[in-house]
Order: C-alpha cells, then sequence, then structure tokens
C-alpha cells in the first residue's frame, strides 16, 4: 500500500488538514514503498530532518530578533545619551554667555569649572547666578561654594 493511501485512511487526516502545513512541508514527497519498516525508517528519517530544519530555523528567528531589539534598546540608549549631552553643553554655553556678556572676559578657573559641572540642576543655578549676581566675585563664589555655603561639589 502506497504512503499516501496510508495517510488518506488515517482518522486525524483530512483534505483541509494539510492546509495548516507549512509551505515546506506540504512539498515533501515520500516515496511509494510497499514494506511498512521501510515506511517508518523512512519517516523516522524525514521527521529527524524536520525537526532539525525547524529548530535551526527558530535559532535563527531568535536570532534576527534579539539582534533587532539590541539594535532599537542601542538606538534608544544613544538616544537619551545624546540628548542629556547636548542639553549638558548647551546649558554650559548659556552660562559663560551670560557671565561673559555680565563680567567681560571670565577667568580660564571659572570657564574649566562651568565645563567641568555635569550636573544639570546645578548648571541651571550658575545660569541665574550670572544674571543676577552682583558682580563676578560673588558669581565665582557661587561657582566654588555653592548655593548653599558649602563647597561645590567637583
Amino acid at each position: 500500500m502506497p504512503v499516501t493511501d496510508s495517510f488518506s485512511r488515517s482518522p486525524s487526516w483530512s483534505p483541509t488538514s494539510s492546509a495548516a502545513l507549512s509551505p515546506e512541508t506540504r512539498r515533501v514527497v515520500l516515496p511509494e514503498v510497499t514494506d511498512l519498516q521501510e515506511v517508518e525508517h523512512t519517516l523516522s528519517e524525514r521527521v529527524i530532518e524536520w525537526t532539525t530544519d525547524w529548530k535551526q530555523q527558530g535559532i535563527e528567528e531568535g536570532r534576527r530578533e534579539g539582534l533587532q531589539q539590541g539594535r532599537q534598546q542601542g538606538l534608544e540608549e544613544g538616544l537619551q545619551q545624546g540628548l542629556r549631552l547636548g542639553l549638558l553643553q548647551k546649558a554650559r554655553e548659556d552660562v559663560l554667555f551670560i557671565a561673559r556678556q555680565r563680567f567681560g572676559v571670565l577667568p580660564a578657573a571659572v570657564r574649566e569649572a562651568v565645563e567641568r559641572e555635569e550636573d544639570l540642576m546645578r548648571l541651571n543655578e550658575l545660569l541665574g547666578q550670572a544674571a543676577l549676581a552682583p558682580d563676578l566675585e560673588s558669581f565665582v563664589t557661587f561657582l566654588t561654594v555653592g548655593g548653599n555655603g558649602q563647597p561645590a561639589a567637583e
């Protein structure tokens, strides 16, 4: 009895059941055999091949998805880091611009202290002081001591 006949006689087989199979599986052609041991052996080999193929497809799909997720996460983190650095740089530039407009040429130590600042809130405080301090000495005191009377964090 050919293998195709045994599939059509199987209680779980129906003409529509092949629609649920993948295109690769539907194209599989089993050789006609008359010996049941040969059928069992052939089917066993095919099952092993299919399992291996499906496993490899799953691994490849997992890698693709993992790479895509990794790229997306890296892009988001990179954008956040770039935004943070851009905001810090702009805040530093603003502090130095206002201080130069108000007090003229700034000492190198003042410029360097502003350029080293990594805290955006602190830079905003410095901007306010650059705009409102009565003189350069008061601004420098705020810059080096901080708004709370404690030495500014390095």
